[in-house]
């Protein structure tokens, strides 16, 4: 599961607690999907609907976590290449979107990779590099095409198979925990779900949300800051989990297709969309295809902006977005699709 630390919170805090007529954003703290969130809102009955998109979150929690005997996750792993199961309406969404993901983008993320994850000890207390054999008998169990869904029913192809909802999760849920704040009443809010931020509704004061994306070299400083009145706001980087083994650094954004962590050039991506869901699958997949590829992709879709960071010190940054470079130690460059 990414751990995306985005300087997002002070930020936020520091342009919308108190507004033009001078209503005060409520909010709520909470660990949820492994990591503290906080969700601040404004409108009527404020708190009772921050309360009801957190449950929202926990619920979402116990359908896709891989630690809970009555998951959806888990039911699909002991179910796998054997039956078809019946699973809640969101995790059916999260798997069909999965699936597409990997189609869309060749196989860069994948929601099947728990196997390979697994056997690396990525969310344990103790990861280590496994022998070449362990990761080959991992990859075997690896294909995003072998999801398969019709309404609420759901199979793996293969057994041994399992999903690890963890690269698309909280992005989802934030889009949820934002409808369920619509729905009751709330006319402006931010949500930072351990690092995918997530903001909607104009500010009383009419200005636009300020959200700060951090230097995957500093984690006291920030490449920059998005500006934007609506959206999702995800960085993926190799900075964010990772352990040393006999003197190397290995990050926990695997490669697909190589069942090691991605070599791809990049210290860190940050995806801009108005779909959480999309915005967290693709900074996975473009950390993973790298620069050429990730621009390459980029220029074949409208629905999302994006910054890359690379290991060479340069900062690119997709021509449709409001973007203030702060750290002054990057060489920017304007990405154009034409």
């Amino acid at each position: 599961m990414k751990r995306l630390w985005l300087m997002c919170v002070l930020l936020v805090l520091c342009t919308s607690c108190t507004t033009a007529n001078k209503t005060q954003m409520e909010n709520i703290t909470f660990f949820a999907m492994d990591t503290v969130m906080e969700i601040q809102g404004e409108g009527e009955n404020c708190q009772t609907a921050l309360e009801k998109a957190e449950q929202e979150i926990y619920r979402l929690e116990s359908l896709l976590t891989l630690q809970k005997a009555d998951s959806d996750a888990v039911k699909l792993q002991e179910a796998a290449g054997k039956e078809w199961i019946t699973v809640d309406a969101s995790t059916a969404v999260l798997l069909e979107q999965g699936r597409a993901l990997w189609e869309e983008t060749d196989g860069a993320f994948d929601l099947t990779m728990e196997p390979v994850t697994k056997a690396w000890g990525f969310g344990t207390d103790h990861p280590a590099v496994p022998n070449q054999n362990t990761i080959a008998d991992a990859l075997s169990l690896v294909d995003g095409g072998a999801i398969f869904v019709q309404g609420t029913q759901a199979m793996l192809e293969q057994e041994g198979m399992a999903v690890d909802f963890g690269g698309i999760a909280k992005g989802y849920a934030a889009d949820r925990a934002a409808e369920v704040l619509r729905e009751n009443g709330i006319t402006a809010g931010i949500l930072s779900l351990g690092g995918n931020v997530r903001v909607f509704g104009e500010k009383a004061d009419g200005s636009l949300w300020h959200v700060g994306v951090q230097d995957p070299q500093d984690a006291s400083a920030l490449l920059g800051i998005v500006t934007l009145s609506d959206g999702s706001v995800v960085t993926s980087g190799g900075y964010q989990r990772n352990f040393t083994e006999n003197g190397k650094t290995y990050h926990s954004i695997m490669d697909p297709k190589t069942g090691y962590p991605a070599e791809s050039g990049l210290l860190s991506v940050t995806i801009v969309c108005q779909d959480g869901t999309r915005a967290d699958g693709l900074s996975t997949a473009l950390f993973v295809m790298g620069e050429e590829k990730a621009i390459d992709f980029w220029k074949q879709y409208t629905d999302f902006e994006m910054i890359l960071a690379t290991e060479d010190g340069r900062l690119l940054v997709s021509e449709g977005l409001s973007f203030s470079d702060a750290s002054g130690q990057y060489e920017m460059a304007i990405l154009q699709r034409n």
